[in-house]
C-alpha cells in the first residue's frame, strides 16, 4: 500500500468475454442477403455468377477489391425481364455502366422534378446526388449493370481518390499496376482498331508513346 493505494497485481480470471463492435457496411450485406464477391479484376462481367437480390430487380452481388488499405464498393445488378428496382436514395452521386441489356431509370427529388431517360448496352449513367431513382428493364433480356460511387464516395480518412497511396491516398500510380490489367487494355483497344497510347507513362506498353502529362491524357 502506498499512500492508500493498492499497488498488487490483480487476478486475472481464467476465462475473458471481449466484446467486438460490428462493422456497419457488413452488417448491411448480411441484412440484404446479397452475395459479397472478393475481386480485383474480371474477364466479362457478363459471366459474372450472381444471387439472388430482388430489392434491385432480380439478381445481384456486391464487390470488394481485396485490399485492406483501399476500401472501395460495387454493385454488379442484373434486372429480370420486366422487372424494377425499388426506389432508392442515396446521399452520395452513383456512376452506372450497362453491361448489357436495356432499360429506362427514372430521377427525381424532393421538390417533385422528375426526369425519365432510356439506356442500353456501353450506357453510362450518373445518378445525381440526393435523389431518389428507380430502374426498369423494358427489353426481353436480362439486364446488367455495374455501380460505383463517384468521387471517393468514403470517409475523408480513407484517403483522397487523387492522391498516391503511396502518400496515404487512393490512387494506384501506372507504374504500380497489374500488368495483367494493362495487357487485358491493350488487347481490348486492339479488338477495335485503337493503339494504346500510354507508353510514356508505362514501360511495358507496346503501343504508341502518346501524351506526356496527365493534363494531355
Amino acid at each position: 500500500m502506498a499512500d492508500g493505494v493498492d499497488l498488487r497485481e490483480a487476478e486475472l480470471p481464467d476465462k475473458i468475454d471481449f466484446w467486438e463492435a460490428g462493422d456497419p457496411y457488413f452488417d448491411w450485406i448480411e441484412k440484404e442477403g446479397v452475395k459479397r464477391i472478393v475481386e480485383y479484376k474480371f474477364e466479362d462481367l457478363n459471366e459474372v455468377e450472381l444471387g439472388d437480390w430482388e430489392r434491385k430487380g432480380g439478381k445481384g452481388a456486391v464487390i470488394n477489391i481485396p485490399s485492406g488499405f483501399l476500401p472501395n464498393d460495387a454493385h454488379l445488378v442484373e434486372i429480370k425481364p420486366g422487372g424494377k428496382s425499388a426506389p432508392e436514395h442515396h446521399m452520395y452521386e452513383e456512376v452506372m455502366y450497362v453491361v448489357s441489356g436495356r432499360g429506362a431509370t427514372s430521377v427525381w427529388n424532393e421538390e417533385g422534378q422528375k426526369a425519365t431517360f432510356e439506356w442500353t448496352a456501353g450506357s453510362l449513367v450518373v445518378i445525381p446526388l440526393n435523389a431518389t431513382y428507380q430502374h426498369f428493364n423494358t427489353g426481353p433480356e436480362p439486364a446488367r449493370y455495374l455501380a460505383l460511387r463517384a468521387g471517393d464516395g468514403q470517409p475523408s480518412g480513407w484517403g483522397e481518390s487523387n492522391v498516391s497511396i503511396k502518400e496515404g491516398g487512393m490512387q494506384i500510380e501506372y507504374e504500380d499496376e497489374d500488368p495483367d490489367i494493362h495487357r487485358i487494355f491493350e488487347e481490348r483497344l486492339a479488338e477495335n482498331g485503337a493503339p494504346c497510347r500510354m507508353k510514356a507513362f508505362i514501360p511495358y506498353c507496346t503501343g504508341e508513346v502518346g501524351p506526356t502529362s496527365e493534363r494531355d491524357t
